[in-house]
């Protein structure tokens, strides 16, 4: 199966996902007004890559904004990549947050209480240095 990825618009973030090493990324907006469609898609796509395939996952997270809608669908998201954390499969959520918007930090924060994989909160403006 290949890689699998959903370009960003104005309103919804681009997708990506990395079958072989395990890795999602997940950046841009979410201001959808329906998200529903986006992230049922998005969702069909993580169960059909069966990532118990993989035992270390990376999920990146970088959104600029994100509506109520968007949240919702986040944490239930985040809720089912946590069914592939176990003792013989490690995840990370690396949470990328503007300094200049807190809310971003906050609700990433709220995502981490949620479930029960390890959360790393990073300054948006530290990425580039973190993967070079």
């Amino acid at each position: 199966m290949q890689n699998f990825s959903i370009k960003a618009t104005e309103n919804s973030p681009y997708v990506f996902i990395d079958k072989d090493s395990g890795l999602l990324e997940i950046s841009g907006y979410s201001t959808l007004h329906n998200p529903v469609g986006f992230y049922k898609h998005l969702s069909n796509w993580i169960k059909a890559f069966n990532l118990k395939d993989v035992t270390t996952h990376t999920v990146n997270i970088s959104i600029s904004q994100m509506n109520a809608d968007s949240y919702a669908w986040m944490i239930y998201l985040i809720k089912q990549l946590e069914n592939y954390f176990d003792k013989t499969h490690s995840m990370t959520i690396n949470w990328f947050y503007d300094q200049n918007n807190q809310e971003s930090l906050r609700f990433g924060q709220y995502c981490s209480t949620s479930v029960h994989v390890p959360f790393t909160f990073i300054p948006a403006d530290q990425r580039n240095k973190i993967y070079n």
